[in-house]
């Protein structure tokens, strides 16, 4: 009785408005009988199923007109379910609904953190959020120190997701440290972990330390 639930379990429907927004109409799935997805019906051919074995109960108002309609042209025309070629048919289009899905989900999260988090290198949704607060929203300080004749330290932060540095009792960003003070800037960042590098036009460049 388990594995029978888990097999259809296995085809439950994709949400339709998902499907709206990844595929054209051209690509959209059709009806598919989940009920009567069971062992014994895998290499079913024949008369199409019920209509309870399609869960109309379940669906809209919208949905269930659309269904009824479909299903009376194919009884109305003599029309032969192929079981098996369904369930592949629909495992494909399901297969590239959520392929496109995850892929404009992962550009959602690209562009809206400058590129910085990748919703894919996290296990959980909790995880990137977790992921985003840190990269791109909580301040950190370290300490940058100057590879020169000197040794001043500069303090570094996060805000927002762009990098600023304490130089000479104020914070500087890199495009005010590059106009201003001719210090270029090069930064490495990954899920919160920076590598920030400076360098003057007399060969000044720094390093990050955490200490």
């Amino acid at each position: 009785m388990l594995k029978q639930r888990r097999i259809s379990e296995l085809l439950t429907n994709v949400d339709e408005k998902t499907a709206e927004n990844v595929l054209p109409d051209s690509r959209r799935k059709g009806f598919l009988p989940h009920f009567f997805n069971k062992i014994e019906n895998q290499n079913y051919i024949g008369e199409y199923p019920a209509p309870q074995d399609y869960d109309m109960n379940s669906m809209n108002v919208e949905d269930r007109h659309d269904f009824l309609k479909w299903y009376k042209e194919k009884k109305s025309k003599g029309a032969i379910s192929d079981f098996a070629k369904e369930i592949e048919a629909c495992c494909r289009v399901d297969v590239t609904i959520l392929r496109k899905a995850c892929l404009k989900f992962r550009e959602l999260i690209l562009t809206q953190t400058n590129y910085e988090v990748d919703a894919f290198d996290s296990v959980t949704i909790a995880s990137m959020c977790m992921t985003i607060f840190r990269t791109c929203f909580l301040q950190e300080e370290h300490r940058v120190h100057l590879v020169t004749n000197t040794d001043l330290a500069l303090r570094t932060r996060w805000v927002n997701g762009h990098g600023e540095v304490w130089y000479f009792d104020r914070w500087l960003s890199q495009k005010d440290l590059l106009n201003t003070h001719n210090h270029v800037v090069e930064c490495k960042k990954h899920q919160g972990n920076e590598i920030v590098r400076v360098k003057k036009s007399l060969g000044w460049h720094t390093y990050l330390s955490d200490k």
